[in-house]
């Protein structure tokens, strides 16, 4: 487990980087932590580094001593940041053997998490953050539209991941046949990059441009927007499945949105409170 030390240094590594590459702080969060370091016991009782199958941006470091001593926070940024020399800025893109330098001082990034697991000789450290911008996306919009927070359900969060990982395999937007509220995206770049939990929720939102208050109701073109602040809704699945051009993100909601039942939209889509 991380003590406070640890966890500073480790943090201070970080932003220590990020600001040579104008990157703004990372701040911890306590899921982003909790999840790292579950992370990290597993790979200590396997005694094996490998990645988990989380949806957010995660970097693992290994290292060994024949002498028990305290692992130091900047040890495993340092080892991640030294990647930068196999870098080419001229042409930027994923590259093999620089991707957790990219992590670290990756603009979009806002959270952090951590998770140390060490028996003395051996020492794993997990950084985890797309869930977690997923998820205070959905809820600032809420709040404005006087909507209470989302919280994530697992059993969504699998059903979601199934979905984009099919869509991904046929390289097709499309809804499944879910009964839980669902919303979709897709993005292409001709460049890898690490997906922003931020740019989907952002995308649906902007179709309130498109939505009439003072009619309220399922107008084509809104339903996404609809989804991301209905009321009622009190759970959020994630989905991520990317082949680092193609992204596809998923959003499963419970109780499902978009109700055409008479009186539904006018309860659960209220107009932005500034």
């Amino acid at each position: 487990m991380a003590d406070d030390s640890f966890k500073q240094e480790f943090l201070e590594a970080h932003n220590q980087y990020r600001k040579q590459h104008q990157a703004p702080a990372l701040t911890y969060s306590d899921e982003l932590c909790s999840a790292a370091q579950k992370w990290a016991d597993h790979l200590l009782s396997i005694n094996t580094l490998g990645h988990s199958e989380t949806d957010n941006g995660e970097n693992v470091f290994y290292s060994f001593s024949s002498v028990k001593k305290t692992p130091s926070g900047k040890a495993a940024v340092d080892s991640w940041y030294s990647e930068i020399k196999k870098y080419n800025f001229s042409s930027p893109g994923f590259q093999s053997g620089t991707g957790h330098f990219t992590q670290v001082v990756w603009k979009s990034s806002t959270e952090l998490g951590v998770g140390l697991a060490t028996d003395g000789n051996t020492v794993f450290v997990v950084d985890d953050s797309f869930k977690q911008e997923f998820l205070e996306a959905h809820n600032q919009y809420r709040k404005q539209h006087q909507a209470p927070a989302l919280t994530y359900s697992d059993e969504l969060c699998s059903a979601a991941q199934k979905w984009a990982d099919h869509l991904l395999s046929i390289n097709t937007l499309g809804h499944s046949e879910t009964d839980n509220g669902e919303n979709v995206f897709y993005s292409f770049s001709s460049v890898n990059k690490t997906p922003s939990g931020k740019a989907a929720v952002d995308s649906w939102y902007s179709e309130i441009k498109k939505y009439n208050f003072s009619s309220p109701g399922f107008t084509s073109g809104t339903g996404h927007f609809t989804q991301v602040v209905w009321k009622s809704s009190t759970e959020l699945g994630v989905g991520l499945a990317t082949n680092g051009k193609t992204v596809f993100v998923v959003g499963q909601y419970k109780p499902a949105g978009n109700m055409t039942n008479a009186g539904y939209f006018e309860k659960n889509v209220l107009p932005k409170v500034e």
